[in-house]
Protein backbone atom coordinates (compact mmCIF):
# COMPACT_ATOMS: atom_id res chain seq x y z
CA UNK A 1 0.00 0.00 0.00
CA UNK A 2 2.77 2.37 0.93
CA UNK A 3 4.39 1.76 -2.43
CA UNK A 4 1.05 2.48 -4.16
CA UNK A 5 0.54 5.80 -2.36
CA UNK A 6 4.16 6.86 -2.80
CA UNK A 7 3.94 6.18 -6.54
CA UNK A 8 0.76 8.25 -6.78
CA UNK A 9 2.34 11.10 -4.84
CA UNK A 10 5.27 10.94 -7.27
CA UNK A 11 2.89 11.10 -10.28
CA UNK A 12 0.91 14.02 -8.82
CA UNK A 13 4.14 15.87 -8.10
CA UNK A 14 5.31 15.44 -11.70
CA UNK A 15 1.92 16.42 -13.11
CA UNK A 16 2.19 19.69 -11.22
CA UNK A 17 5.67 20.35 -12.53
CA UNK A 18 5.62 19.01 -16.08
CA UNK A 19 3.99 22.17 -17.51
CA UNK A 20 6.55 23.88 -19.77
CA UNK A 21 8.09 27.01 -18.30
CA UNK A 22 6.87 29.26 -21.13
CA UNK A 23 3.26 28.17 -20.53
CA UNK A 24 3.51 28.86 -16.80
CA UNK A 25 4.98 32.27 -17.67
CA UNK A 26 2.09 32.99 -20.04
CA UNK A 27 -0.43 32.33 -17.28
CA UNK A 28 1.49 34.59 -14.89
CA UNK A 29 1.61 37.38 -17.49
CA UNK A 30 -2.15 37.28 -18.13
CA UNK A 31 -3.89 40.65 -17.67
CA UNK A 32 -6.37 40.90 -14.75
CA UNK A 33 -9.85 39.72 -15.63
CA UNK A 34 -11.35 43.15 -14.97
CA UNK A 35 -8.99 44.68 -17.50
CA UNK A 36 -9.99 42.03 -20.06
CA UNK A 37 -13.68 42.70 -19.46
CA UNK A 38 -13.10 46.41 -20.01
CA UNK A 39 -11.26 45.71 -23.26
CA UNK A 40 -14.06 43.42 -24.43
CA UNK A 41 -16.69 46.09 -23.75
CA UNK A 42 -14.68 48.62 -25.76
CA UNK A 43 -14.22 46.12 -28.58
CA UNK A 44 -17.94 45.31 -28.75
CA UNK A 45 -18.67 49.02 -29.30
CA UNK A 46 -16.59 49.19 -32.51
CA UNK A 47 -18.50 49.36 -35.77
CA UNK A 48 -15.64 47.90 -37.81
CA UNK A 49 -15.85 44.34 -36.45
CA UNK A 50 -16.68 41.51 -38.83
CA UNK A 51 -19.49 39.12 -37.96
CA UNK A 52 -16.93 36.52 -36.87
CA UNK A 53 -15.10 39.01 -34.67
CA UNK A 54 -18.38 40.07 -33.04
CA UNK A 55 -19.27 36.45 -32.27
CA UNK A 56 -15.80 35.75 -30.91
CA UNK A 57 -15.88 38.82 -28.67
CA UNK A 58 -19.31 37.78 -27.36
CA UNK A 59 -18.06 34.28 -26.55
CA UNK A 60 -15.05 35.71 -24.69
CA UNK A 61 -17.30 38.06 -22.72
CA UNK A 62 -19.53 35.17 -21.74
CA UNK A 63 -16.57 33.05 -20.64
CA UNK A 64 -15.02 35.92 -18.69
CA UNK A 65 -18.32 36.41 -16.87
CA UNK A 66 -18.97 32.76 -16.10
CA UNK A 67 -15.46 31.43 -15.47
CA UNK A 68 -13.61 34.61 -14.58
CA UNK A 69 -10.67 33.84 -16.88
CA UNK A 70 -9.51 33.51 -20.48
CA UNK A 71 -6.85 31.26 -21.94
CA UNK A 72 -3.54 32.68 -23.24
CA UNK A 73 -4.55 31.80 -26.82
CA UNK A 74 -7.86 33.64 -26.42
CA UNK A 75 -6.07 36.71 -25.10
CA UNK A 76 -3.62 36.53 -28.02
CA UNK A 77 -6.52 36.48 -30.49
CA UNK A 78 -8.11 39.39 -28.63
CA UNK A 79 -4.86 41.33 -29.09
CA UNK A 80 -4.94 40.64 -32.86
CA UNK A 81 -8.55 41.77 -33.23
CA UNK A 82 -7.86 44.95 -31.28
CA UNK A 83 -4.83 45.70 -33.44
CA UNK A 84 -6.76 45.03 -36.66
CA UNK A 85 -9.50 47.43 -35.59
CA UNK A 86 -7.26 50.11 -34.08
CA UNK A 87 -7.41 53.69 -35.36
CA UNK A 88 -3.99 53.31 -37.03
CA UNK A 89 -4.97 50.11 -38.81
CA UNK A 90 -8.24 51.67 -39.96
CA UNK A 91 -6.42 54.70 -41.35
CA UNK A 92 -3.99 52.43 -43.22
CA UNK A 93 -6.90 50.40 -44.62
CA UNK A 94 -8.68 53.56 -45.78
CA UNK A 95 -5.50 54.78 -47.47
CA UNK A 96 -5.34 51.47 -49.35
CA UNK A 97 -8.97 51.77 -50.46
CA UNK A 98 -8.33 55.33 -51.65
CA UNK A 99 -5.33 54.14 -53.68
CA UNK A 100 -7.37 51.50 -55.53
CA UNK A 101 -7.33 52.62 -59.17
CA UNK A 102 -7.70 51.22 -62.67
CA UNK A 103 -4.06 50.10 -62.80
CA UNK A 104 -4.46 47.97 -59.66
CA UNK A 105 -7.77 46.65 -60.98
CA UNK A 106 -6.11 45.52 -64.22
CA UNK A 107 -3.18 43.98 -62.34
CA UNK A 108 -5.56 42.10 -60.06
CA UNK A 109 -7.65 40.90 -63.04
CA UNK A 110 -4.62 39.60 -64.97
CA UNK A 111 -3.37 37.73 -61.92
CA UNK A 112 -6.86 36.41 -61.14
CA UNK A 113 -7.17 34.86 -64.62
CA UNK A 114 -3.77 33.23 -64.16
CA UNK A 115 -4.66 31.84 -60.72
CA UNK A 116 -7.92 30.29 -61.93
CA UNK A 117 -5.76 28.10 -64.18
CA UNK A 118 -3.20 27.25 -61.51
CA UNK A 119 -5.63 26.65 -58.64
CA UNK A 120 -4.21 29.20 -56.21
CA UNK A 121 -6.12 32.11 -54.63
CA UNK A 122 -9.25 30.82 -56.38
CA UNK A 123 -11.75 32.41 -53.98
CA UNK A 124 -10.23 35.87 -54.38
CA UNK A 125 -9.75 35.30 -58.12
CA UNK A 126 -13.48 34.56 -58.60
CA UNK A 127 -14.41 37.71 -56.67
CA UNK A 128 -12.01 39.88 -58.65
CA UNK A 129 -13.23 38.62 -62.03
CA UNK A 130 -16.85 39.02 -60.92
CA UNK A 131 -16.32 42.72 -60.28
CA UNK A 132 -13.60 43.46 -62.87
CA UNK A 133 -14.31 41.17 -65.85
CA UNK A 134 -12.11 41.22 -68.99
CA UNK A 135 -13.16 43.46 -71.87
CA UNK A 136 -14.64 40.51 -73.78
CA UNK A 137 -16.99 39.74 -70.89
CA UNK A 138 -15.27 36.58 -69.70
CA UNK A 139 -15.34 36.19 -65.94
CA UNK A 140 -17.59 35.18 -63.11
CA UNK A 141 -21.08 36.28 -62.23
CA UNK A 142 -21.18 39.00 -59.53
CA UNK A 143 -22.21 37.63 -56.13
CA UNK A 144 -25.88 38.10 -55.32
CA UNK A 145 -26.55 41.24 -53.32
CA UNK A 146 -23.12 42.74 -53.93
CA UNK A 147 -23.48 46.52 -53.68
CA UNK A 148 -19.87 47.70 -53.71
CA UNK A 149 -16.97 46.53 -55.90
CA UNK A 150 -14.70 44.00 -54.30
CA UNK A 151 -11.33 45.36 -53.19
CA UNK A 152 -8.89 42.78 -51.81
CA UNK A 153 -6.90 43.71 -48.74
CA UNK A 154 -3.47 45.19 -49.30
CA UNK A 155 -1.88 42.07 -47.81
CA UNK A 156 -3.80 39.75 -50.12
CA UNK A 157 -3.12 41.93 -53.17
CA UNK A 158 0.61 41.89 -52.51
CA UNK A 159 0.63 38.12 -51.98
CA UNK A 160 -1.27 37.58 -55.24
CA UNK A 161 0.37 40.13 -57.49
CA UNK A 162 3.89 40.74 -56.23
CA UNK A 163 5.33 37.22 -56.06
CA UNK A 164 7.85 36.18 -58.71
CA UNK A 165 5.35 34.12 -60.73
CA UNK A 166 2.78 36.91 -60.86
CA UNK A 167 5.51 39.34 -61.92
CA UNK A 168 6.43 37.07 -64.83
CA UNK A 169 2.79 36.85 -65.90
CA UNK A 170 2.36 40.63 -65.73
CA UNK A 171 5.58 41.19 -67.67
CA UNK A 172 4.50 38.75 -70.38
CA UNK A 173 1.17 40.54 -70.73
CA UNK A 174 2.59 44.08 -70.72
CA UNK A 175 5.75 43.61 -72.77
CA UNK A 176 5.67 44.85 -76.36
CA UNK A 177 4.43 42.10 -78.70
CA UNK A 178 6.97 40.34 -80.88
CA UNK A 179 4.25 39.83 -83.52
CA UNK A 180 1.99 42.87 -84.16
CA UNK A 181 -1.52 42.52 -85.50
CA UNK A 182 -1.38 41.59 -89.18
CA UNK A 183 1.84 39.56 -88.86
CA UNK A 184 2.08 36.23 -90.64
CA UNK A 185 3.47 33.67 -88.22
CA UNK A 186 4.36 30.00 -88.26
CA UNK A 187 3.84 27.46 -85.51
CA UNK A 188 6.97 26.15 -83.85
CA UNK A 189 7.47 22.42 -83.45
CA UNK A 190 7.16 23.01 -79.66
CA UNK A 191 3.57 24.23 -80.11
CA UNK A 192 0.77 21.86 -79.05
CA UNK A 193 -0.12 19.29 -81.71
CA UNK A 194 -3.71 20.54 -82.10
CA UNK A 195 -2.43 24.03 -82.78
CA UNK A 196 0.01 22.90 -85.45
CA UNK A 197 -2.73 20.84 -87.11
CA UNK A 198 -5.04 23.86 -87.35
CA UNK A 199 -3.37 24.84 -90.64
CA UNK A 200 -2.09 22.56 -93.38
CA UNK A 201 0.84 24.94 -93.94
CA UNK A 202 1.35 25.51 -90.19
CA UNK A 203 0.94 29.27 -90.57
CA UNK A 204 -1.50 31.86 -89.22
CA UNK A 205 -2.37 35.56 -89.26
CA UNK A 206 -2.23 37.52 -85.99
CA UNK A 207 -5.59 39.21 -85.45
CA UNK A 208 -5.33 40.18 -81.76
CA UNK A 209 -2.56 40.71 -79.20
CA UNK A 210 -3.13 40.02 -75.49
CA UNK A 211 -6.27 38.13 -76.36
CA UNK A 212 -6.29 36.67 -72.84
CA UNK A 213 -4.27 37.00 -69.68
CA UNK A 214 -1.29 34.62 -69.65
CA UNK A 215 -2.02 31.25 -68.10
CA UNK A 216 1.65 30.40 -67.62
CA UNK A 217 4.58 32.09 -65.89
CA UNK A 218 6.95 30.79 -68.57
CA UNK A 219 8.91 33.17 -70.78
CA UNK A 220 6.95 34.08 -73.91
CA UNK A 221 3.52 33.47 -72.34
CA UNK A 222 1.77 36.42 -74.02
CA UNK A 223 -1.39 35.12 -75.70
CA UNK A 224 -2.34 35.94 -79.29
CA UNK A 225 -5.48 35.24 -81.23
CA UNK A 226 -4.49 33.97 -84.65
CA UNK A 227 -6.36 32.76 -87.70
CA UNK A 228 -4.69 29.67 -89.18
CA UNK A 229 -4.26 29.78 -92.95
CA UNK A 230 -7.16 27.87 -94.52
CA UNK A 231 -9.20 27.78 -91.29
CA UNK A 232 -12.50 29.51 -90.55
CA UNK A 233 -12.13 29.94 -86.78
CA UNK A 234 -9.31 31.67 -84.90
CA UNK A 235 -7.32 29.97 -82.13
CA UNK A 236 -5.24 31.15 -79.18
CA UNK A 237 -1.48 30.71 -79.13
CA UNK A 238 1.28 31.69 -76.75
CA UNK A 239 4.11 33.81 -78.11
CA UNK A 240 6.70 31.09 -77.40
CA UNK A 241 4.84 28.78 -79.80
CA UNK A 242 5.13 31.20 -82.74
CA UNK A 243 7.85 32.40 -85.08
CA UNK A 244 7.91 34.62 -88.12
CA UNK A 245 6.64 32.84 -91.20
CA UNK A 246 9.33 32.30 -93.84
CA UNK A 247 9.14 34.54 -96.84
CA UNK A 248 7.94 32.79 -99.99
CA UNK A 249 10.74 31.76 -102.29
CA UNK A 250 11.02 33.68 -105.52
CA UNK A 251 10.32 31.63 -108.60
CA UNK A 252 13.18 31.74 -111.09
CA UNK A 253 12.17 32.71 -114.57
Amino acid sequence: MSSYYSNNRYLRHNQRNDTPQHLRQEVQDMPPIEELRKRLRALAALATLTDWEKGFAESLTEQATKKGRLSPKQVAMLDKIEEKNSAGAQAQRQAWLDSWDEEKQETARICAEYYLKTGYFTDAAHKILAHYPPADGRGCLPPAGAKEPYIPSEKLYRKMCENKYAQRVLAAHRDAPVFPVGSLVAFRTSAPWKLRQASLVHQALVIRVNAKAPTSAAKGAKIYEVLPVGAQKPVFAEERWLKRAPKPKKVKK
